[in-house]
């Protein structure tokens, strides 16, 4: 069921190769936006489970405070964003990582930050 997720979310092959390279790193956030998604207790466990293959990093008020800053810009510039956007390009900018989504908000928030996009297909 995980890599049937995966598959339809069409980052499968990019996914498979970052992990199979020890780059995949994944932050509170995501991990609690996964997992609150899924009612079913077996669905749950087993996502959790596979999930805690991923190392977290430990963020630092700084980049929380650098996603408070992203958040305003992208206001400034007429750009509705989240709270967990902004700190995944904060994050992503503070540890000079590319991010892999097909989030296509983030083709918006590229025009305004440096981030950079990892090329899945």
């Amino acid at each position: 069921a995980i890599v049937t997720w995966f598959i339809r979310q069409g980052i499968v092959g990019a996914f498979a190769l970052l992990i199979r390279a020890g780059q995949v790193e994944m932050l509170g956030e995501i991990r609690q936006e996964i997992l609150s998604g899924l009612r079913e207790i077996d669905r749950f466990v087993g996502f959790r489970t596979f999930l805690r293959f991923f190392p977290g990093r430990l963020i630092q008020t700084s980049v929380f405070e650098n996603a408070a800053a992203i958040f305003n810009l992208l206001r400034s510039k007429g750009i509705q964003s989240s709270n967990t956007d902004c700190l995944i390009c904060a994050c992503a900018l503070e540890w000079n990582v590319a991010i892999l989504t097909k989030d296509q908000d983030f083709i918006l928030y590229q025009k305004h930050l440096p981030i950079r996009l990892y090329a899945s297909s």
